[in-house]
């Protein structure tokens, strides 16, 4: 399965308080639908990500999605 991390991987979130969101989460769901949808922990694509995946202290985190399919990601 091909893999690749997304171009706003090394971006820092925020709330919408525009505060750090430091222990927040990202969930991914198909596109226009509220079923769960894996990201994984690799660019291997082997091990799939907790969903919804913990930000770190620094409101960061790594994930790879699937090549050609259409995600979404909400915070």
């Amino acid at each position: 399965m091909a893999v690749s991390a997304p171009p706003w991987l090394i971006q820092q979130l925020f709330d919408n308080d525009g505060l750090l969101n430091a222990g927040g989460t990202l969930e991914f769901f198909v596109a226009g639908e509220t079923t769960p949808l894996a990201a994984y922990t690799d660019a291997t694509g082997a091990t799939a990500c907790e969903n919804p995946l913990p930000l770190d202290s620094s409101g960061r985190c790594q994930f790879w999605l699937t090549q050609g399919v259409a995600y979404k990601v909400i915070q």
